[in-house]
């Protein structure tokens, strides 16, 4: 049964009636029931946007409604051609209707569907009124006319806020910067317009980078006509402002506009990916216009290094040479106000401690300019000021280190006076130097560029510690320069009875007693480490290095496996025995190293062991006392040990390895009457491949961050640098004939090659008697330094000398030869392999009986 009321549904107007019914009639309806899903007769009708569904025509219940306005759709139930059944959704429910045919299920199904249409279209007007209602004019413009024009009228909006330089050319440097915060603050308040539009309040991010790139567009436009590239003679490029008066402060507040406005640039949210490069940009998936470049960037930041550069350094007449010149010129002006000053600017503290007014001095302006470079927040100002407190520091405490290292105060008795306290203050300096330069690396907080800044200033803080470590070296030797006339008496006659060492520590206390109280506690702990180095490496030279000084012998010298010679040569060898003893006639005499003298060794080293030890506590005092143990240890070992244990710690310590050796020959000449020529040779043959395959295990050590202690450094500084520099040749005349004689020919070989240099150039033959009294013979043929021997024009003694010289050179040829080709032999082995090994006897001491064992 169908009721059908209400006329043609073709119109518009009647559809939205409130009281309107479009349909009517009675249905079969399928149970919403779970027990009973059959089908059940309802009278149904679509009374305005409602489509209810009742028991009975005249009942004014509604047992159920679809709304028009939410429904989703309405449908046929199958496409069968004879279905008769239909269904409306809405919301989350499902109604099912069946019609008498087919065609009064199509009769139902276009009526509700155009009444439905018409309120969906209805709403969806209604929604577009509202979005168009809320939506800012800017954003309905960019979606009207499109991006191209849309960016015309922005660039137009942004000439009017920031005319170009053509329009405007009298604008001074703060009205360009007030027209960029212009600018930016249009920027600015563009961005919440494109925030939250539509019904699902998306941000329109293409909008907004459209504008970001035309307002970064126009900043940089603006910006490169201030800041103008120059060709700098050598090629480079330097950049300057337009403004030929602009100063520090106008070039420190562009600099910092253009920082912040980096910082905001970077605030903005505008997620973009340029994988593809600036023609391939690309906002929350949508791929922009190749006219839209990279919102984030800008070419302003790319002035930034320039501008920068041109603060530090200057450039234009207002800037007076950047501020790195005013940080260096203050910083050396007040350096030389102490140097020219000294005895005005030592200060004292109450407890006693020294100190100077630089320190002070210095920071105050260099924490100026710091602050002032991070106030702007721009990383690069950061690093470049950060390079130039470097620099002007480094000048600083190098001149420091020169001036404290060369310091003569013999001329300036008032300046003498007070040399110890005026040392002590500028140590002290460097202590405080230190404290600002970690509170200095502290103001930097920009993350990217921390690491950049610790790079930075480690060598700095590397050389202030070198700096305080002169200064107390400089105390050092003025103690050492009061207590080396006591020291110069160690392992002479009187020192085997005396009490030296006893009175070098006690006058060292007095000395350690009052820098405790002039130096502040990091330096006065250090300075106890100074000390103690330096009266241990000058005992030792003493006893190694004695200028003039020789031993003599009691006993002739026995080699190991002497070689016979008669003849000629071993008159020559007897004279120059006699020659060396006259050499030795003439110096200070040592003791003799023996049971006694090691003895009294073993005593000092105890004294030095006390004393220290109470100074700088036992470890240190052990660690230092090694290299006097060492050089014991050499004095009482027999020749083959002592070069088998130089040769270990030269395979221990390479970069030692030389100061070993010279250690080891210096030791070896204070023993002639145990040590022969062969100990000798066997020295050099053992010790040579290890100095020079050094370099090669040090970098290998480094590479395993092996670390060479204390010992190392010791045997390093044991030996003086002149004879560092200049090595003992292996296989030298004059070393082979020192080996030989058992004396030091180094002075004599002096004398020789200045004698021979004077006879000119004129050969002369020098005849004399053979007989074997005389010990001489003739000599006719040139010798090794290039000239004759003249006995006109040198005594008996340099005549011997040069004849010995001579003859050695030729008879002993092959001997030398043979030991060359073993060493090469043995160095390309050494290559091949990468091991060089030793074996032979050893004295071995027993722990169980205390016994030494071969």
């Amino acid at each position: 049964r169908t009721i059908s009321s209400g006329g043609d549904p073709t119109g518009d107007n009647w559809i939205f009636e409130e009281d309107r019914i479009h349909v009517s009639g009675y249905l079969q309806k399928k149970s919403h029931n779970k027990y009973n899903t059959g089908m059940q007769e309802r009278f149904v009708k679509l009374e305005g946007p409602n489509l209810s569904y009742f028991k009975k025509k005249n009942d004014d219940t509604a047992l159920g409604t679809a709304s028009m306005d939410t429904a989703d759709f309405v449908r046929p139930y199958d496409a069968s051609p004879d279905c008769a059944i239909f269904e409306i959704k809405d919301g989350d429910r499902v109604f099912v209707f069946q019609t008498t045919s087919h065609n009064e299920m199509v009769r139902w199904v276009t009526i509700i569907n155009k009444v439905l249409g018409a309120y969906k279209e209805r709403k969806q007007a209604e929604i577009v009124a509202k979005i168009a209602k809320e939506t800012p004019p800017r954003v309905l413009l960019y979606d009207r006319v499109g991006e191209k024009e849309f960016l015309v009228e922005i660039e137009t909006a942004l000439a009017e806020l920031y005319p170009t330089m053509d329009m405007e050319p009298e604008m001074t440097l703060k009205e360009h910067i007030s027209c960029a915060a212009q600018v930016v603050q249009y920027l600015l308040d563009f961005v919440p317009e494109v925030q939250s539009i539509g019904v699902d309040k998306v941000t329109r991010y293409d909008i907004l980078a459209a504008v970001m790139t035309e307002v970064n567009t126009t900043l940089t436009e603006r910006f490169s006509a201030l800041v103008l590239p120059t060709t700098l003679p050598n090629g480079s490029e330097k950049r300057e402002l337009v403004y030929e008066n602009a100063t520090l402060g106008d070039i420190h507040t562009l600099i910092d506009w253009i920082a912040r406005y980096q910082v905001t640039l970077k605030s903005i949210k505008c997620p973009v990916n340029t994988a593809g490069g600036n023609s391939a940009v690309t906002v929350s998936g949508a791929v922009l216009s190749g006219t839209c470049r990279n919102p984030k960037s800008s070419g302003v930041f790319g002035l930034m290094p320039g501008i920068c550069k041109l603060y530090v350094h200057g450039g234009s007449a207002g800037a007076k040479g950047g501020a790195a010149h005013h940080l260096y010129d203050h910083c050396m002006k007040v350096w030389d106000s102490v140097v020219n000053k000294p005895e005005e600017m030592i200060q004292q503290h109450s407890n006693g401690s020294f100190y100077t007014h630089a320190p002070i001095d210095m920071w105050e302006a260099i924490n100026q300019h710091v602050a002032l470079a991070t106030a702007t927040n721009s990383p690069i100002l950061h690093v470049l000021i950060a390079e130039k407190v470097v620099t002007s520091l480094t000048d600083v405490f190098n001149n420091i280190i020169t001036y404290v290292q060369t310091l003569d105060t013999s001329d300036d008795p008032e300046l003498q006076g007070i040399e110890l306290e005026y040392i002590s203050a500028l140590a002290n300096d460097t202590a405080l130097h230190i404290e600002e330069v970690i509170e200095l690396i502290d103001t930097f907080t920009i993350s990217e560029i921390r690491e950049r800044i610790d790079e930075i200033f480690d060598p700095l803080t590397t050389l202030l510690v070198q700096c305080g470590q002169a200064c107390l070296k400089r105390l050092a030797s003025k103690v050492m320069t009061d207590v080396q006339s006591t020291l110069d008496e160690v392992f002479m006659p009187e020192w085997i009875e005396g009490n030296q060492v006893h009175v070098v520590t006690t006058t060292i206390s007095d000395y350690m007693n009052d820098f405790e109280t002039f130096l502040v506690e990091f330096w006065a702990a250090k300075f106890a480490y100074t000390i103690l180095e330096a009266v241990i490496l000058s005992y030792i030279r003493v006893i190694l290095f004695r200028k003039g000084a020789q031993n003599t012998p009691t006993t002739p010298s026995t080699p190991d496996t002497p070689v016979q010679k008669v003849g000629f040569f071993s008159s020559l060898m007897r004279k120059t025995a006699e020659i060396s003893q006259k050499i030795t006639n003439t110096g200070p005499q040592q003791c003799e190293v023996d049971e006694e003298s090691l003895g009294r060794l073993a005593q000092d080293v105890n004294t030095l062991n006390q004393f220290f030890s109470k100074k700088a506590g036992q470890d240190v005092a052990t660690e230092f006392l090694a290299i006097i143990n060492e050089v014991s240890l050499m004095l009482f070992l027999d020749g083959v040990a002592l070069v088998q244990h130089a040769a270990t710690r030269a395979t221990e310590f390479p970069s030692a390895a030389p100061a070993i050796k010279i250690a080891a020959l210096a030791i070896m000449r204070m023993r002639p009457a145990t040590i022969t020529r062969t100990h000798f040779d066997f020295l050099h043959t053992t010790l040579d491949p290890l100095i020079a395959t050094a370099p090669e295990r040090l970098r290998a050590q480094e590479a395993q961050n092996i670390a060479e202690d204390r010992l190392s450094l010791l045997y390093t500084d044991l030996i003086p640098p002149s004879m560092l520099a200049k090595p003992v040749a292996t296989q030298s005349l004059a070393q082979r004939l020192k080996n030989m004689s058992h004396v030091n020919l180094g002075a004599a070989t002096t004398v020789a090659r200045q004698s021979s240099n004077d006879t000119g150039d004129n050969d002369s033959d020098c005849e004399s008697d053979r007989n074997s009294g005389s010990g001489r013979g003739s000599l006719s043929k040139t010798g090794s330094f290039g000239r004759a021997a003249s006995s006109d024009k040198r005594g008996d003694l340099m005549d011997d000398i040069i004849g010995v010289l001579n003859t050695h050179d030729e008879e002993d040829a092959a001997y030398l030869q043979a030991m060359e080709e073993e060493r090469q032999r043995e160095e390309a082995l050494r290559k091949r392999v990468g091991v060089l090994s030793y074996e032979g006897h050893m004295e071995k001491k027993s722990p169980a009986h205390n016994q030494w064992q071969r």
